[in-house]
């Protein structure tokens, strides 16, 4: 799988080359909410971790219709569990580097919907485990990790179409266990996303 993403991943940056040589590019910031897990084999009874992610990204047209998306973002993952009644938050936090194919589904009107897809590489930056208002490291935690990305949203235009604004949720599937031990066990990150957007 790690190999198939590396491959969509190259495929989609030779698309984007040629969408910069032929559309014109839009630049866009986005942000919003994660809810965030982890999930595999040797994950039990872990809840949810809400955060947050931020970020920009470019759009370059390839056809009216097809667009190449590429994005940085700043996103928080994890997930939490109660521990003999206390709260304990494991911080897992990435730059991440989403390679996006977007697909505008045309429609009357100013409400555009759209879909994207595509692979994300993701640089850790954090790893730690919170409980009491205390910190410490999370070690063996490795320090890429590569995933899947699908979702959909709307598009409104404002100011004669110079300006969208966005409103999109999406499924992050990580594709590989972050787990940097001998053992490697089976933990890898999932992430609902629900965000908004402006590009101009």
């Amino acid at each position: 799988m790690k190999k198939a993403a590396l491959v969509f991943a190259l495929m989609l940056l030779m698309i984007g080359a040629q969408a910069a040589i032929c559309g014109e590019m839009k630049i866009g910031i986005t942000g919003g909410v994660n809810i965030a897990s982890l999930a595999g084999d040797d994950v039990e009874d872990l809840d949810s971790r809400t955060a947050a992610y931020f970020g920009g990204f470019l759009e370059f047209p390839v056809t009216p219709l097809l667009s190449f998306q590429p994005e940085l973002l700043y996103t928080m993952k994890g997930a939490t569990e109660s521990v003999e009644g206390t709260d304990v938050t494991y911080k897992l936090d990435y730059i991440e580097v989403p390679m996006l194919l977007r697909v505008n589904v045309p429609m009357q009107g100013n409400i555009m919907p759209f879909v994207v897809a595509g692979p994300g590489i993701g640089f850790n930056t954090t790893a730690k485990v919170e409980a009491d208002g205390q910190e410490e490291d999370i070690e063996e935690i490795k320090g890429m990790d590569f995933g899947l990305i699908f979702g959909g949203g709307l598009g409104f235009p404002v100011s004669d179409g110079r300006y969208t604004i966005s409103l999109a949720v999406r499924y992050e599937l990580g594709l590989t266990t972050i787990d940097d031990s001998d053992e490697e066990a089976d933990v890898k990150n999932r992430a609902v996303s629900i965000g908004a957007g402006l590009s101009f």
